[in-house]
């Protein structure tokens, strides 16, 4: 499968921002996370966090960090292929498919009622 690019207009996109693609993300589409990088100790690193989605309607927040001088590489690596950088570089892995839920069990008046 080619990667396809963060900004690639065939990419699926939801209220207008960049998807990952369902046919990694089996779990349905979700919302590439924005990354939120911040300097940590003396500013030589960059600890960089974003939230992937872990099946439909939960996330988990995963965390790198990274010296400075590497972030430009990061990020270029980042917009060629998201996905790929948030399973090799975050420990990401795409969500399962979901199991239909069981229809709910209905009980009757005669269930309720029982012996009465």
């Amino acid at each position: 499968m080619t990667p396809l690019h963060f900004l690639d207009p065939s990419r699926p996109r939801i209220s207008g921002l960049p998807a990952f693609r369902t046919d990694i993300n089996p779990g349905g589409l979700s919302i590439i996370p924005g990354l939120y990088c911040s300097p940590i100790g003396d500013g030589t690193e960059v600890e960089i966090s974003g939230f992937f989605s872990s099946g439909p309607n939960r996330s988990t927040r995963k965390v790198l960090t990274i010296r400075t001088d590497c972030f430009a590489a990061f990020w270029t690596r980042w917009l060629a292929d998201p996905e790929g950088v948030a399973e090799r570089e975050f420990g990401w892995k795409p969500a399962s498919p979901v199991s239909p839920s069981p229809a709910p069990v209905t009980l009757d008046l005669n269930d309720l009622l029982g012996d009465f």
